[in-house]
């Protein structure tokens, strides 16, 4: 009855699992509590198995976990995973590489991330003996996300890499595990500015998670490939994307689901300049200043300062990220404090504050220097490009923030800052817009006045109305 209940735990059908589970603590109770039976009797483990009653038990809990896990509190489910691994011999690696990933997981949710990052490679470490292609594939896609979370980009697409290795060999279950992997791969690299090999595992991903329409997986490949589609400039993909995201989270009851959508909308609305489709995200998820900012909501509020930048309030912006930093970097979140930093490093700038601007700058290169973060950095827009070239300038002269990434670090920065990606193709359609551009404004009736000339330009550096005015006035 327990394999059976895994099984369909696998097959996603979590009301048949629960029965089975049912069923087999009935059957538990009925065998330790009748009075019947004696462990010296069970010959060859026809009734419990070979490992005992106490094997069967911990299986049975570590069932019942799975199919709970999402309702019970990190404490709660540490405590059940503790019960469970005491209860189940050392032969039984499947089931105790699940417990530690389980256990890892509440760690870090309770403390940092570096804290579970033992206790998961024990979890790796189990699944391997078990000989088990899919769960290592997922423990190892987990083990990637949690390294690119902690800013160790490398370490993260190796994993990444490793699981996509593992997943080859699984069967059944190879559309969910080759998905998480391919959508890792695509987040490390449009980070790295790998925009060609981003897109190709976005696609991938999409297409293993066309198989698998009621796995939380899909979520994450439809956002992620909005995300790599708008920075390839592909507006109308991306936005296809985030249509296929929300129609995903609707048919689900996870409120985290909602809240990581939510960081992706406005990112992608607030690039693409939609900010009333921003401001319905904001009215729904009733975003505040003043809203209190945790673990489960940090990336969500870091978006919500970015759509408060768009709409002028640079002030709201830094109050809300003076919130948000502290918080992750309580919890080794170095990815999204890179994020934080740089954001922050807009709003100061935007209110006049250079100084501030440059130090939250510095701060953020300092963080993103061992994993070579780029975009972060390169994909904010003219004001963030202005600060990268103020910094290294800085830097140069030797009047630098306090803290600041190496020169050879920021001057690669400096190469790839405010440029696009192109294709020779691109690049052509790009050079015959340009041409017709300037057709256009030599056959108007009238010149354009100097002002009007750097208004155009500002306007095709990608620069919002907001900016253009507090560059020009």
């Amino acid at each position: 009855l327990i394999h059976a209940g895994a099984a369909v735990v696998v097959d996603n059908n979590n009301q048949a699992a629960r029965r089975l589970t049912s069923w087999a603590e009935e059957a538990i109770r009925e065998i330790e509590d009748g009075g019947g039976f004696d462990p010296s009797d069970d010959i060859a483990g026809t009734i419990v198995g070979f490992e005992g009653l106490d094997a069967l038990k911990g299986e049975a809990l570590a069932l019942k976990l799975t199919l709970t896990i999402r309702k019970l509190t990190p404490e709660k489910i540490a405590e059940i995973a503790g019960q469970a691994l005491e209860l189940l011999p050392s032969s039984k690696h499947r089931v105790r590489g699940m417990l530690h990933m389980m256990g890892a997981g509440t760690q870090m949710a309770r403390n940092d991330l570096k804290s579970g990052l033992p206790r998961l490679e024990r979890s790796v470490s189990e699944a391997r003996r078990a000989q088990n292609p899919p769960l290592l594939a997922g423990i190892l896609t987990l083990r990637g996300e949690v390294y690119v979370a902690m800013g160790r980009l490398q370490a993260g697409l190796r994993s990444f890499e490793e699981a996509l290795l593992t997943a080859q060999n699984a069967s059944t279950e190879a559309n969910l595990v080759m998905c998480g992997p391919h959508y890792g791969l695509a987040e490390v690299l449009l980070e790295r500015a790998d925009l060609a090999e981003a897109t190709d595992h976005a696609a991938k991903a999409l297409e293993f998670a066309s198989r698998s329409p009621t796995r939380s997986p899909v979520l994450f490949a439809h956002t992620t490939a909005a995300q790599v589609f708008l920075a390839a400039g592909d507006t109308r993909a991306a936005i296809e994307q985030l249509e296929k995201a929300q129609e995903f989270v609707r048919g689900s009851s996870d409120s985290r689901f909602r809240s990581s959508l939510a960081s992706v909308e406005l990112k992608i609305y607030c690039g693409t300049g939609d900010v009333e489709a921003a401001a319905a995200v904001v009215s729904e998820r009733e975003l505040a200043p003043d809203a209190a900012v945790d673990r489960d909501n940090e990336e969500e509020m870091t978006a919500y300062a970015r759509y408060i930048v768009a709409r002028g309030d640079y002030g709201g912006a830094e109050h809300v990220l003076s919130k948000v930093l502290p918080i992750v970097r309580g919890g080794g979140r170095v990815q999204h404090e890179i994020h934080a930093l740089v954001l922050q490093a807009l709003a100061y700038e935007l209110l006049g504050k250079r100084a501030l601007a440059l130090e939250s700058l510095g701060r953020a290169t300092v963080l993103g220097e061992p994993g070579r973060f780029k975009r972060t950095f390169t994909g904010e827009g003219p004001v963030v490009t202005g600060l990268v070239e103020a910094l290294v300038s800085a830097v140069r002269r030797g009047r630098g923030p306090a803290d600041a990434g190496s020169a050879s670090y920021l001057t690669s920065l400096l190469r790839e800052v405010g440029n696009r990606p192109e294709t020779e193709s691109t690049a052509a359609a790009d050079s015959q817009e340009d041409a017709q551009r300037v057709a256009a404004l030599t056959s108007l009736p009238e010149t354009l006045s100097d002002r009007e000339l750097e208004v155009l330009a500002l306007i095709a550096s990608g620069a919002s109305n907001q900016m253009i005015a507090e560059q020009l006035v």
